[in-house]
């Protein structure tokens, strides 16, 4: 009984942007979308995604001159005999500019389900 509160652990660390590569200085999740947030260079962005079964989101749209995507991380887990993944997006902030990130989810027929999009200011 025990063993079967790990995976809500390792969820709640997902959520609040820990991970094994750290903490970042701006943590965004689904409910943040739409929303402009403004960020120094060299700050790092972590936008983290919950997917909904046999889908997974994209990255579709970001000025890389701008922002640098430096990975997506994709983890699983199961809770109570269900099936969660999670999507996480790392940005780091390069130069001064405005960029919006658009990030689609897709189902495994490449059918668009959903979008997040966020409008970022990167200062120096």
């Amino acid at each position: 009984m025990k063993y079967k509160i790990i995976p809500f652990i390792l969820l709640i660390f997902i959520l609040s942007g820990c991970t094994k590569l750290g903490t970042y200085d701006y943590n965004l999740d689904y409910n943040d979308r739409e929303i402009p947030i403004t960020v120094k260079v060299g700050e790092t962005i972590n936008i983290s995604l919950v997917d909904r079964l046999k889908s997974s989101w994209e990255t579709s749209v970001y000025d890389n001159r701008v922002l640098l995507f430096k990975e997506k991380i994709r983890w699983k887990t199961e809770v109570n005999n269900v099936s969660l993944s999670m999507d996480a997006f790392i940005f780091s902030a390069l130069y001064p500019g405005q960029t919006i990130i658009n990030i689609v989810e897709m189902d495994n027929n490449n059918q668009q389900l959903d979008m997040f999009s966020v409008f970022v200011i990167v200062e120096e």
